[in-house]
């Protein structure tokens, strides 16, 4: 399935026709120049090189003329394109890195390698860059060097992509993109998980890798979990870091992630964690979750996930009435609790010992939206809107504040904007 992005730079190749010497309506060059500046994506899909090559799927051949006059007018002799272009996607060709065979056919790389090389120079503007679906080690030098060569970058967003090592990914990123201040980075697949070079790595350098990153956001699993076996200030300064979002993060996790919100202190101002606790814990009593948010205290947004109720698996809650127990944030505003569970199991969560967690706190008087979000993919509608009434009815205070808003949610498509934010398994 083709991305949408290329429907997008369609509709940004029709509106600068006049501005590039085409005929067409004319408009108000200042008044276009100044919107084009916010809304516009470039995106180079290596399925361009599939189609190129291709006779076997028509339905795309629109997405391949669009892609074919993006270029030519990029590169026309009179364009004014490229500097207004502050997005740009590379989309490889290769599979989910859940594969084990991840890596797409060489003839597409060498598509890509040629668009990239012969184009990405021209976007002095960019500001911020995905590359999605790529194997690191089948980009020739060249083509590395013309990513790295963008001086405005100052967040990048690693989608699906395969690296050697983590350290790789790392000394890449901080290396040519010194004014960084957003990484997000999702599935990735090391081909050689490497704890021992990523510690080499933070001890070949008296300063954080990313002195500059304030927004942070991956997922604690898989390929990620060397970067949190290593101190978090080992590569970026907690006490700049204003967005903190955390996925699967699993118990051998927490004391890592307590302390990278102990550290964050007051610059946080965004939290997501996304808790991986799937059975009761028969210790809990004993045992008290770890991440604490008392040194929070400017912390305005705070997402919680994920609240899980099966016919195996009770609602287990100890951990979340310990996260919401610990805020301390008299300008907290938003709170947004993630849940998956079946229709017939939801009642069994304690909604009136949730709710009294949240309108007894005093000192929280900037709470003004209490968000919960639920899993609803397989559902039928007239259980979605029964779960609602039911909901509503079980937070009687909330729901007469006014504060109260409950969704239910189909898996969510992948998002091409850098700053939403979603549990792992709902998109």
């Amino acid at each position: 399935m083709v991305s949408s992005c290329p429907l997008i730079t369609l509709a940004f190749i029709r509106n600068v026709r006049h501005a590039n010497g085409h005929s067409g309506p004319k408009r108000n060059t200042r008044s276009y120049r100044r919107s084009a500046t916010f809304r516009l994506i470039f995106s180079i899909y290596v399925q361009f090189a599939s189609i190129l090559a291709s006779s076997e799927m028509p339905d795309i051949f629109p997405q391949k003329r669009d892609a074919e006059r993006f270029i030519d007018l990029l590169n026309s002799p009179h364009s004014t394109i490229a500097a207004f272009i502050q997005r740009v996607t590379l989309h490889g060709p290769d599979l989910s890195p859940d594969f084990v065979d991840v890596t797409g056919p060489e003839d597409d790389y060498n598509l890509l390698n040629t668009l990239i090389i012969n184009n990405l120079p021209l976007l002095l503007g960019v500001r911020s860059i995905t590359i999605s679906t790529i194997t690191w080690r089948c980009l020739r030098p060249e083509a590395k060097a013309a990513i790295g060569s963008l001086p405005r970058v100052s967040a990048i967003r690693w989608k699906s992509t395969a690296f050697g090592h983590l350290s790789d990914l790392l000394v890449f990123s901080s290396t040519n993109f010194p004014s960084l201040e957003k990484l997000k980075i999702r599935l990735l697949k090391l081909t050689e998980p490497d704890v021992p070079s990523v510690r080499a790595l933070a001890g070949t350098t008296t300063s954080a890798p990313f002195p500059r990153v304030r927004f942070l956001d991956f997922r604690a699993d898989r390929g990620l979990r060397p970067l949190l076996s290593v101190s978090p200030s080992s590569f970026i300064r907690p006490q700049n870091m204003e967005t903190l979002c955390l996925g699967a993060v699993y118990q051998e996790h927490f004391s890592l992630v307590r302390d990278f919100v102990k550290a964050a202190g007051p610059a946080l101002r965004r939290l997501a964690l996304d808790i991986r606790k799937r059975a009761i814990d028969p210790t809990a009593e004993n045992s008290a979750f770890p991440v604490s948010l008392n040194r929070n205290t400017n912390l305005e947004t705070l997402e919680i996930s994920l609240i899980v109720a099966s016919q195996c698996t009770p609602f287990e809650t100890s951990w979340l009435h310990a996260i919401i127990g610990s805020t301390a944030s008299p300008v907290l505003k938003t709170m947004t609790f993630w849940f998956s569970a079946s229709s017939g199991l939801i009642h069994s969560f304690d909604f009136r010992s949730f709710e009294d967690s949240l309108v007894r706190r005093k000192d929280l008087p900037a709470l003004a939206r209490v968000n919960l979000k639920f899993a609803a993919g397989w559902w039928k509608e007239d259980q979605k809107y029964q779960l609602k009434e039911d909901v509503n009815r079980l937070l009687p205070e909330l729901h007469g504040r006014g504060m109260l808003d409950v969704c239910t949610l189909d898996p969510l498509p992948p998002s091409d904007e850098f700053d939403k934010w979603s549990p792992f398994g709902w998109c």
